[in-house]
């Protein structure tokens, strides 16, 4: 399973049973962090699950961005 279908199901599971949003971020971008410094600390930041997680975090900080400046 790629990492964008296992952040479907976990996010569509959290939702399910009422995690506040805040809570399910703070989460997942801690979970994401640690797996990028998993790959790094192995020298595999040259494959798709890497990009994909720098993309995620990438989406997540300019969502902060804008939430932070309204």
């Amino acid at each position: 399973m790629d990492i964008l279908r296992a952040f479907r199901f976990r996010a569509l599971d959290m939702l399910a049973v009422g995690v506040d949003p805040a809570s399910f971020r703070a989460e997942l971008r801690h979970n994401l962090q640690t797996d990028a410094a998993e790959l790094e600390a192995a020298a595999q930041v040259d494959c798709e699950e890497y990009r994909e997680i720098q993309w995620l975090l990438k989406l997540m900080n300019r969502f902060d961005e804008r939430t932070t400046s309204d």
